[in-house]
This record gives structure tokens, sequence and C-alpha cells, in this order.
């Protein structure tokens, strides 16, 4: 009979979990009162309609707890749910490159920066042999003072090519370093220099001189418009 009949209607569900003999609450229309579910993370939403059943910030669909994904970055959240800049199958977290180009995300002037010869990699990064936090490209070729040829080495060759720019013969890229004497002018004297430090003794060539390469510390108007020999 009714009163001893723990399922009066034959649905399944005892009587106080019963919504039809409850008139409670039935959020996911199962014909079970929501106060007998289980609600995880107690947050008086039921595991059925909650979004997120355990309460950490993470949507189950994304939550590694649920899905058995991966999750290579560790935060919990299924990789399949995090971002993918390139396509390259590694979440941006785990990923070096995240845009595919070639340059690590440190190095990245598209990622933060600057860039002071717009070579896509951050300054940071780029050479900086005098260590003064501006790349050398920024500031010029650098060079071997007295290779006036820039075949990276100094010799006779170097002052002959000197003699012929002055005498309208031979062309000199890197006027810099045929400066042999560093004194901001071109002339017979940087040919004398050069053969001089060659054949008699003389001084080798002023910083950075003709067995390093680095950038003209001196403030002249000559210039350096290619240099190979570095």
């Amino acid at each position: 009979i009714d009163p001893c009949d723990n399922d009066i209607d034959g649905d399944g569900f005892p009587n106080a979990c019963d919504i039809d003999q409850t008139a409670g609450a039935d959020c996911d229309a199962d014909g079970q009162d929501d106060s007998c579910q289980i609600d995880t993370d107690s947050d008086g939403t039921i595991d059925p309609c909650d979004d997120d059943i355990d309460g950490d910030g993470i949507p189950n669909g994304c939550d590694i707890d649920l899905t058995l994904g991966l999750d290579c970055d560790g935060n919990g959240e299924d990789d399949s749910c995090q971002d993918d800049t390139d396509g390259d199958g590694l979440i941006d977290p785990c990923d070096d490159d995240i845009d595919g180009d070639g340059i690590p995300n440190d190095c990245d002037f598209d990622l933060g920066g600057e860039d002071c010869d717009g070579n896509g990699i951050a300054d940071h990064c780029d050479e900086d042999l005098n260590s003064d936090g501006i790349p050398d490209a920024c500031q010029g070729p650098i060079f071997r003072r007295g290779d006036a040829n820039g075949d990276g080495a100094m010799d006779i060759a170097d002052g002959i090519i000197i003699l012929g720019y002055l005498f309208g013969t031979s062309t000199i890229d890197c006027f810099d370093a045929a400066d042999a004497n560093d004194d901001g002018n071109l002339n017979i004297a940087d040919a004398i220099a050069t053969l001089s430090a060659l054949f008699n003794g003389g001084p080798l060539p002023p910083t950075p001189g003709p067995n390093n390469c680095d950038l003209d510390p001196t403030d002249d108007f000559l210039g350096c418009g290619s240099y190979d020999g570095c």
C-alpha cells in the first residue's frame, strides 16, 4: 500500500527524491529532486547543471581532471582548449616560437620590445660587440681599421688601394677602415701609416685596429658603407 511503498509511482526514484512527490527543483529535468543529486563543489548547483563541477575555474569540457587529455603546461586546462597561434600542434605556452617565424619568443619583436634595425629581432638579442645596449647594426658596420680593401687583413694591398682612391683609380667601400691614422680624413697620411706599420715598425692603426672587428669609437664624417672583412 502507498504508505509503505518507497516508490509509489514506480518510476525508480524514492519518494523523497521523486520530483513528482517533492515538488522541489529539478534543473536537469531528469525527474529527480536536485537535493538528492551530487554537488561536488557545494556551490548550490548540482553537477549535471554545473559547467564547473569542481569549482576550479576551468569549464568541465576543458578540465584536464575530467577530460584526461593532454596538459603540456600543467595548468589544469586541456591543451585542446588553449591557443596554438601557428597551428603546429604545440599550444602557445609550450611553444618557443608561437608565431612560427623562426625567431624565439623572447627575441621576437612582434611579441614586444624595440627593433631599431627592423630585422624582426628585438634589440636585446641582436649583436652588440661593444656592449653599449645598442645593436651594432644600428650604429654602422663593424670593421678592421687599416683593412682598406675589406679582405679581412691589413697588408700592402691596403696601402695600394688607398693611393688608388686618392688618384681616382680605385674605390673604397668603408672609409673608416681606410682611415689608418683615425684622424677623420682619408689622405696620403693613411697610406703612409699603413705601409709604415707593415714595413717600418710603425704603430698599428688605432681601435679597433687591424686584428679586431668593432665599431668606430671616433665621431667623424667618414662612415662605412659596407665591410666584408669581419
